[in-house]
Order: structure tokens, then sequence, then C-alpha cells
């Protein structure tokens, strides 16, 4: 399957995924890497206590076949359950679209803890937001992942939402690593040295989505 079909099944095991458990929190977007239903390269150990790394090779694009059916199936089967009342006549619906200036620095690769960090701003990048109004509810994505361990911007985006009804959705179109809230630079976590974003930028962007949001539903 095309990415983007990737994307958009996604996006519907997500939604659904919410509605059932009621998460406070974000929807992960196309990042495949944190629970990966299968693995095309895995490691195993041997009864010395030995690692070994195994690869499928060719033999992956199969799993990569399956996993898009299972996907694609899903999202379909999904978006036939969807049911509104009046067959959803008068609901608006309406896609807004924006982008955020915020200030960016050198992308680390960390390996490890550390007790200092240079985290000084060196240039300026747009970050593209989507809002996605569905009546009474809107969709909130971003490109970069808000991955910090109490998402605590997606919780700010939905806390000063004027909606009943908000998901926040991260590495929408693709992805642009981490973009961590202000006190992650302050403790220097993996997600602040693993992110091509200054400090502030989250902030920056949640304010920028609140209006926004407030925007939409005037």
């Amino acid at each position: 399957m095309h990415e983007q079909h990737h994307r958009t099944a996604l996006a519907a095991v997500g939604v659904r995924r919410l509605r059932r458990r009621g998460s406070p929190q974000g929807l992960v977007g196309s990042c495949g890497d944190q629970a990966p239903a299968f693995r095309s390269k895995r490691y195993t150990i041997d009864k010395d206590k030995k690692w070994s790394q195994v690869e499928a090779q060719d033999a992956g694009w199969l799993l990569l076949t399956v996993q898009g059916e299972r996907l694609g199936t899903e999202a379909v089967r999904v978006s036939e359950t969807i049911r509104t009342p009046g067959g959803g006549s008068g609901s608006t619906v309406r896609l807004l679209t924006d982008t955020v200036t915020v200030d960016t620095m050198a992308m680390g690769h960390p390996t490890g803890a550390t007790k200092t960090y240079d985290f000084t701003p060196t240039g300026t990048a747009d970050v593209p937001v989507w809002i996605l109004r569905l009546g009474n509810g809107v969709f909130v994505g971003v490109e970069p992942e808000l991955s910090t361990p109490g998402q605590d911007t997606a919780l700010a985006i939905k806390k000063h939402s004027p909606f009943p009804h908000t998901a926040v959705m991260s590495m929408l179109e693709g992805g642009s690593k981490n973009m961590a809230e202000a006190q992650s630079y302050a403790r220097i976590t993996y997600e602040a040295m693993d992110s091509s974003y200054a400090q502030g930028s989250a902030e920056t962007v949640a304010a920028k989505i609140g209006t926004l949001l407030h925007s939409l539903r005037a």
C-alpha cells in the first residue's frame, strides 16, 4: 500500500481505539517502530546468551503486504460502522490548515543520559497544522511527534479546546521527530535531545492551535 493509505488506516484504527478506551492523551500517527505487529529484522539470543540479528530480507515484503491488507481492511470495517443521527444532515464539516513559525536547533543523536547539552536555537521552521471539524468534535494534527512522557502538549490543547470532543494526532502527513515540552529541555531528556525544535516550540504550536480552535467555534 502507498504511504498515504497506511496513514489513513492507522488514523482510523487509532480513532476506534480512542473511542473504545477513552484515552485522554493523543493519537500516534505513522510511527510503526513503536509497536510493530511484524518485524523483518529481529534479535535472537542463543543458549550461551549471545545476541545475533536475523533479517528476513526480501521475504520481509510479504510482512508489509499482510500488514497493509490488515490495516486497510480494518479501516474499511470501521468506516462502515459509523452512524450519524439524521444521516449527518446539518453537521459542520470543515478543514482548516495553517503553519506556525518556531525556533529550531541542531538535532542530536542521544546514546545515553547526560548532564549537559547545547540547546541553542540556530534558525526557524514552519510547522504545518491541520484541524478537521466534524460537528462538535475536532481532530488536530501536527507533523512532529508529541511524544513527551505525559503528553503535556496534547493534554494542554485538549484542555483549552472549546469543543467537547478533541483528538490530537502526532506525525500527521509523515513525521519530523520529537517536539518536547519546555520542562524536557530543563531535564535534558531524550525527547529534547532528539529534536530539531528549540525550547518553547511546543508551547508556541499549542497556543496557535488554541487560537485556531476558537476561530472554528465562533
